[in-house]
This record gives structure tokens, C-alpha cells and sequence, in this order.
């Protein structure tokens, strides 16, 4: 298991409280699993959008992290195909498509227990240095 995933996993509470857990890992790229669970369904007794993204943005940031880099999403497009459901198991897969100085571009799929296709996402991912960079040259616009 790479290390820098397991460390970004344990200091992650937000992902903790989802029950996300690391299934595999390999340079640029990972595959998450979680259980969807009666508080992440919305009132139409679906599994609540958001709680996908944060599945599929999870999975793109700890594929960025296997290859070290620590990293921020800076945007991410996500496309919804079929609902998930109360307690079915998820599994999201992402792995980096490209890198580009300190960008990250990283593709990632929702899957659930019977392999159909629930939503993909492109994410882009920026080096933390830079993303901090970025915020520094925005305060001067306040």
C-alpha cells in the first residue's frame, strides 16, 4: 500500500465518516470502496448526488497522491448516469491521465456492486504549492 495514500486516508476524516476504504493502489492510480448507508440517501430513496461526487473527488485526489504529490482539486466535472442505492457497494476507480507542470488531470469511475456504470469524473488537481500561490495573489484583490 503506498504510504502517502494510507497517511492522506488517516488525516482525512471527511472520507472516515463515509466509510471509504482504500481496495488497491498503483502509481497514478487507486481504487476506493464504500457502502452507501440510509444517511446518504435524498427523498427520493436514492444515494444523494453529493455524496457521489465526494466518492469519485476522494478517488482523484488519492490517485494524484500515490504519485507524491500532495495536491488540491482546483475543478471537477461530473456526469451522472444511474442512481445508487440504499446499501449497495460502491467503487469508484481513478487514474491520472495527464501532468502537466503542477496540474493533475485524473478520470474516475463510479461503479456499484453489479459493475454498472453510475458516474464518471473528470477532475483536474493542482500541486499545493501552487494552489497556495494562487490564494496569495488573490488576497491583494480584497
Amino acid at each position: 500500500m503506498n504510504d502517502a495514500v494510507q497517511n492522506l486516508l488517516k488525516n482525512d476524516p471527511a472520507s472516515r465518516l463515509l466509510g471509504i476504504k482504500i481496495h488497491s493502489v498503483d502509481t497514478g492510480q487507486c481504487q476506493l470502496k464504500m457502502w452507501v448507508n440510509e444517511s446518504m440517501t435524498n427523498g427520493y430513496q436514492v444515494c444523494h448526488g453529493g455524496f457521489i461526487f465526494t466518492f469519485a473527488d476522494t478517488a482523484s485526489a488519492f490517485a494524484s497522491a500515490s504519485q507524491g504529490e500532495i495536491v488540491l482539486s482546483a475543478s471537477n466535472q461530473i456526469d451522472y448516469l444511474a442512481p445508487a442505492y440504499l446499501n449497495d457497494f460502491l467503487t469508484a476507480k481513478a487514474h491520472v491521465t495527464s501532468v502537466c507542470g503542477k496540474v493533475i488531470y485524473c478520470d474516475v469511475k463510479v461503479t456499484n456492486q453489479s459493475e454498472k456504470l453510475l458516474a464518471v469524473m473528470n477532475a483536474k488537481l493542482v500541486n499545493k504549492s501552487l494552489a497556495a500561490n494562487i490564494k496569495d495573489n488573490l488576497e491583494g484583490f480584497k
